[in-house]
Protein backbone atom coordinates (compact mmCIF):
# COMPACT_ATOMS: atom_id res chain seq x y z
CA UNK A 1 0.00 0.00 0.00
CA UNK A 2 2.74 2.54 0.90
CA UNK A 3 3.91 1.74 -2.50
CA UNK A 4 1.32 3.80 -4.13
CA UNK A 5 1.90 6.78 -1.86
CA UNK A 6 2.85 9.48 -4.46
CA UNK A 7 5.80 10.54 -5.74
CA UNK A 8 4.07 13.56 -7.81
CA UNK A 9 0.83 14.90 -6.48
CA UNK A 10 -1.73 13.58 -8.75
CA UNK A 11 -4.38 16.01 -7.96
CA UNK A 12 -6.45 14.95 -11.01
CA UNK A 13 -6.93 11.18 -10.41
CA UNK A 14 -7.59 11.97 -7.11
CA UNK A 15 -10.64 14.10 -7.65
CA UNK A 16 -11.83 12.25 -10.32
CA UNK A 17 -11.97 9.02 -7.95
CA UNK A 18 -13.04 10.66 -5.62
CA UNK A 19 -16.35 11.98 -7.77
CA UNK A 20 -16.39 8.30 -9.05
CA UNK A 21 -16.96 7.54 -5.36
CA UNK A 22 -19.54 9.47 -4.74
CA UNK A 23 -21.42 9.08 -8.18
CA UNK A 24 -21.38 5.48 -7.58
CA UNK A 25 -21.71 4.70 -3.63
CA UNK A 26 -19.57 1.98 -1.82
CA UNK A 27 -19.19 -0.66 -1.22
CA UNK A 28 -17.22 -1.17 -4.33
CA UNK A 29 -14.32 -2.48 -6.23
CA UNK A 30 -11.19 -0.89 -7.07
CA UNK A 31 -12.20 -2.58 -10.66
CA UNK A 32 -15.34 -0.45 -9.95
CA UNK A 33 -14.28 2.54 -9.41
CA UNK A 34 -11.22 2.46 -12.20
CA UNK A 35 -13.49 1.22 -14.91
CA UNK A 36 -16.28 4.29 -14.40
CA UNK A 37 -13.41 6.88 -13.52
CA UNK A 38 -11.58 6.28 -17.29
CA UNK A 39 -8.28 7.76 -16.39
CA UNK A 40 -5.61 7.40 -18.49
CA UNK A 41 -2.18 6.18 -16.89
CA UNK A 42 0.95 4.85 -18.21
CA UNK A 43 1.66 1.40 -18.86
CA UNK A 44 2.36 -0.72 -16.34
CA UNK A 45 0.54 2.02 -13.73
CA UNK A 46 -2.67 2.69 -12.23
CA UNK A 47 -3.50 6.09 -11.18
CA UNK A 48 -6.89 4.97 -9.94
CA UNK A 49 -5.49 2.16 -7.90
CA UNK A 50 -2.55 4.75 -6.53
CA UNK A 51 -5.45 7.70 -5.91
CA UNK A 52 -7.50 4.67 -3.88
CA UNK A 53 -4.53 3.70 -1.94
CA UNK A 54 -3.87 7.20 -1.12
CA UNK A 55 -7.39 7.76 -0.17
CA UNK A 56 -7.12 5.24 1.98
CA UNK A 57 -4.04 5.65 3.72
CA UNK A 58 -5.11 9.56 4.56
CA UNK A 59 -8.42 7.87 6.47
CA UNK A 60 -10.71 8.65 3.62
CA UNK A 61 -12.18 5.17 2.76
CA UNK A 62 -11.81 1.47 4.08
CA UNK A 63 -10.34 -1.18 1.82
CA UNK A 64 -10.91 -4.97 2.62
CA UNK A 65 -7.41 -6.10 4.68
CA UNK A 66 -8.72 -9.97 4.39
CA UNK A 67 -7.13 -10.54 1.43
CA UNK A 68 -3.71 -9.43 -0.79
CA UNK A 69 -4.66 -6.21 -2.86
CA UNK A 70 -6.11 -6.50 -5.89
CA UNK A 71 -8.16 -4.98 -8.72
CA UNK A 72 -11.08 -7.26 -7.15
CA UNK A 73 -10.47 -5.86 -4.00
CA UNK A 74 -13.27 -4.05 -1.93
CA UNK A 75 -13.87 -0.43 -1.30
CA UNK A 76 -15.71 0.69 1.87
CA UNK A 77 -17.35 4.08 3.24
CA UNK A 78 -14.96 4.62 6.37
CA UNK A 79 -16.12 3.40 9.55
CA UNK A 80 -15.75 5.54 12.40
Amino acid sequence: MKRHRYIVDDVAALIRTRDVIAEIGLPSTIAGIADRARVNSPDGCNRVYTAIMNLALAGEIDLDLSKPFSMATEVRNRRR
